[in-house]
């Protein structure tokens, strides 16, 4: 079984053709990701719905995913017949990838 961490976001991603040069660049540029996505809309409501999303907060919430897989691991016997679990992180590298969304329409995470 394979779980995926959460990708982030990226509310200028129209204005990326290329990657960030390393994490603390991307780090520096998305500082205030949840005022970005906030003001990239134009109503109120639209306003509102955003920030019940929590798209700031994904990287903590992959965290117990990863520990939640990790003890799942480490508790399975080595011979056991039953599922493997794995944890794919791609926060770190996704963060570094505003350019690499296809096609996105109105949700930043596509």
């Amino acid at each position: 079984i394979y779980d995926r961490s959460t990708s982030p976001s990226h509310p200028q991603r129209e204005d990326r053709f290329t990657p960030y040069k390393d994490m603390a660049d991307a780090q520096q540029k998305e500082h205030n990701l949840a005022q970005c996505l906030k003001e990239t809309v134009p109503t109120p409501d639209n306003k509102k719905q955003r920030s019940t999303w929590d798209w700031d907060l994904f990287k903590p919430y992959n965290e117990p995913r990863n520990r939640t897989t990790q003890v799942t691991k480490e508790r399975r016997p080595a011979d056991s017949k039953g599922a493997k679990w794995h944890y794919f992180g791609a926060w770190d590298v996704s963060k570094q990838r505003p350019d690499a969304h296809l096609d996105p329409g109105p949700a930043c995470l596509h």
